[in-house]
């Protein structure tokens, strides 16, 4: 199936019917378009998109218990959509390497959730705009540090029951203006 016209299996009704081997195909080639690369990835969701319009659908990223080994780049990515990364695991590959870049990226769904996600190297959301997107990272645990500075937030934002294991948490010159915050 080409990659492009792969929009219906984002749909949410898709994946509440789908089985657990669908689930892991559409998670699985999530990840694969997030690996070909920024330009790649945001010419993919302009198109899922229009397709949203034009069918009037409801649909969501899943990366839902997905596992990402070694430096995970999402740098100026765009998600128009919700995103879910539940039950995900960033973890370090066998040189040590683990970190997590959300730098600069744009979140314009309905909502972003990394419920009970693991981060075992540093993550980056620094100058990251999440508008309009209920975002919560309730019950995560970050091992390394978290980075947030100069990112914008202008929905509920939730970090109810995370854990910060890390050297660092930085929330430095973070636009909050209207959001109510929980931890």
């Amino acid at each position: 199936m080409n990659d492009l016209d792969a929009f219906e299996l984002h749909t949410v009704h898709n994946w509440i019917t789908a089985s657990e081997e669908e689930r892991g195909a559409i998670v699985r080639g999530n990840q694969e378009r997030v690996r070909k690369g920024v330009a790649h990835w945001n010419e993919w969701i302009s198109g899922l998109s229009r397709w949203v319009c034009d069918n009037k659908a409801a649909v969501c990223i899943y990366f839902n218990d997905s596992e990402w080994v070694g430096n995970t780049n999402f740098k100026g990515f765009q998600f128009d959509q919700g995103v879910s990364f539940c039950r995900a695991r960033f973890v370090a590959d066998e040189a040590g390497r683990g970190n997590v870049d959300f730098s600069g990226s744009t979140f314009d769904g309905q909502y972003l959730s990394f419920t009970n996600a693991t981060f075992f190297g540093d993550v980056s959301f620094e100058s990251a705009t999440l508008s309009n997107c209920l975002t919560n990272f309730v019950g995560a645990v970050f091992h390394g540090g978290a980075i947030f500075n100069y990112s914008e937030f202008n929905r509920p934002l939730s970090f109810r029951s995370a854990t910060f294991k890390g050297n660092e948490a930085l929330f430095e010159e973070v636009n909050l203006e209207g959001v109510f915050v929980k931890y």
